[in-house]
């Protein structure tokens, strides 16, 4: 059993090393057609890597001529089904700039907004590439209006959106499990003036409400009278918005403390 292991072992080791050899044989031959051939014939067998080594040795050799098209296609491709979403986006940027006529361009083009949405990550993150891959689609939207992806562009970009507007909202959010109700309010309410449409809204209304009722008891005397008069207004934008809210039993208990508050120092007790 341990001899048939090994020699299963020596021979996958001499497949790997013939390959290697013969990888690397081709790639010092001064057969380009050769070259050319193996790079196409490694991008079919998915492998990607030796693909591109071969196809970046012949992009000087072939520039100018039928198969440059073909290589620049290949070597995109190649990084973008390695999920190098980056470079495949600068390669199929190169290709469009290269041969802006073609049949392939239109296509190329989206593919090239599309890597930025893939590379866009999860919303706790960084969102610069989100913003970017927004910013691509629109790009590519308004140079192809007609297109046959516009639908998907759309779609696309109402997910990234999705992402900042929920990025938003948990850093909002965390002002608030910090205890600082104040940066809360603000922040909470750059939600909804940046996103008008989100889909917090009730919740952000319901914490812009709770938060400003929190920073107005603990207030100083001098300053409480005109931060509940927020407290009175943030209730009411909430009730306009959502009169059956799933908040209501506390935004009226947090009204009604406010009321006897009013009540209390109208009455100069």
């Amino acid at each position: 059993m341990i001899k048939s292991g090994l020699r299963i072992f020596v021979f996958a080791s001499l497949v790997v090393l013939t390959s290697c050899g013969q990888y690397h044989k081709v790639q010092k031959s001064k057969d380009y057609e050769l070259r050319y051939k193996t790079a196409v014939d490694y991008y079919n067998a998915e492998k990607y890597y030796r693909a591109i080594s071969l196809f970046e040795d012949l992009k000087a050799i072939y520039k100018g001529t039928d198969k440059d098209k073909e290589i620049q296609y290949y070597i995109a491709n190649s990084y973008y089904n390695q999920r190098d979403y980056m470079l495949a986006s600068y390669y199929f940027d190169q290709y469009v700039t290269s041969f802006p006529k073609d049949d392939r361009t239109e296509n190329i083009s989206f593919l090239s907004a599309y890597c930025y949405y893939l590379d866009s990550p999860k919303y706790s993150l960084d969102q610069e590439n989100t913003i970017l891959a927004m910013q691509k689609l629109q790009m590519f939207i308004n140079q192809y209006p007609n297109s046959e992806h516009l639908d998907e562009c759309n779609e696309l970009t109402d997910k990234l959106r999705s992402k900042l507007e929920r990025k938003a909202y948990e850093t909002a959010m965390l002002y608030y499990k910090i205890s600082d109700f104040q940066a809360a309010v603000v922040s909470l309410e750059g939600v909804l003036k940046d996103f008008p449409e989100t889909s917090y809204r009730e919740e952000i209304l319901f914490h812009i409400l709770k938060a400003s009722y929190t920073f107005a008891s603990r207030s100083i005397e001098e300053k409480q009278a005109e931060r509940y008069a927020v407290v009175f207004k943030a209730y009411d934008k909430l009730l306009a918005s959502y009169p059956e809210s799933k908040y209501l039993k506390e935004a009226q208990e947090i009204y009604q403390n406010s009321l006897n508050f009013k009540n209390t120092e109208e009455n100069g007790l």
